[in-house]
C-alpha cells in the first residue's frame, strides 16, 4: 500500500484543484503535460526525490517539501 503525507495542493488547470498526498501522485503530477517548468532545478530535484524515495534512500517528508518547492517555483501551489 502507498504511504500517504499531508496533502499539497495544487491547480494545474484553472478551477481544478487537486490534493497530492503520495509519491505516485506527486510522480503522476510531475509528469503531466500541464506542469508550466520541468526545466528548473527544483522540478529535477522533486523527481529525483521520488526516485530516491523508491530505492529507500529519501523519506515521505522529503519527497512533500521537493514537490511543494517545484509547485510553488512552477506557480501551481495552493497550498
Amino acid at each position: 500500500m502507498q504511504e500517504r503525507f499531508e496533502p499539497v495542493t495544487i491547480m494545474l488547470t484553472v478551477g481544478q484543484m487537486r490534493n497530492v498526498t503520495s509519491v505516485i501522485e506527486v510522480g503522476e503530477a510531475l509528469l503531466d503535460a500541464r506542469w508550466p517548468d520541468k526545466k528548473s532545478q527544483v522540478y529535477k530535484e522533486a523527481v529525483s526525490a521520488c526516485v530516491a524515495w523508491s530505492e529507500g534512500l529519501a523519506t515521505l517528508e522529503k519527497v512533500r517539501e521537493a514537490f511543494r518547492d517545484a509547485a510553488a517555483v512552477a506557480d501551481v501551489l495552493i497550498r
